[in-house]
């Protein structure tokens, strides 16, 4: 795989073609990554969530991974990643809570459960839809947690998502 980066000189910009950059015996990665976490925080509450991430330039989503500390003990909760572009509200914003209609698009094939086993990171599925992986600048990243009943118990939630450079 061959990819470009410019780089500015006093010149002008230089393009270089590379599949991998090498620092002094280090493979620098062209890929770059954004955590959340709410490790105290009740992760059954949709108030803990929201937006997570604003683009700063364009990038495309090439995974996310998901892990839970405490398994929710009670009712039924899933989280998913959503794309907002422009002036789309986040879901969990909305004043009718949970099983909201969707503001923006998912960039997840589907959701991560907020009983899984804990401890155990899980590479979640990415859309099939390539448009909603890719981030323009401004575009933000929105975990929306979806749910029936009373969700107590789970703790930790964890995530990282690992993006591309466009």
């Amino acid at each position: 795989n061959i990819t470009a980066a410019s780089i500015s000189t006093t010149t002008g910009n230089v393009n270089i073609a590379t599949d991998k950059l090498t620092v002094g015996g280090n493979i620098i990665s062209n890929t770059q990554f954004f955590q959340y976490s709410n490790p105290g925080s009740s992760a059954g509450s949709f108030q803990n969530y929201g937006v997570v991430f604003t683009a700063d330039r364009a990038y495309t989503i090439i995974a996310i991974r998901m892990s839970i500390a405490v398994q929710a003990t009670t009712g039924s909760a899933t989280v998913y990643l959503e794309k907002l572009t422009g002036t789309q509200v986040p879901q969990n914003a909305s004043t009718s809570g949970f099983n909201t209609t969707a503001f923006g698009v998912s960039t997840m094939s589907g959701t991560f459960d907020l009983r899984s086993t804990i401890n155990t990171v899980t590479n979640l599925g990415l859309t099939a839809t390539s448009a909603n992986l890719d981030l323009a600048e401004g575009d933000r990243l929105d975990l929306v947690l979806q749910g029936t009943g009373a969700v107590t118990g789970a703790r930790g939630f964890h995530m990282i998502v690992t993006l591309k450079p466009k």
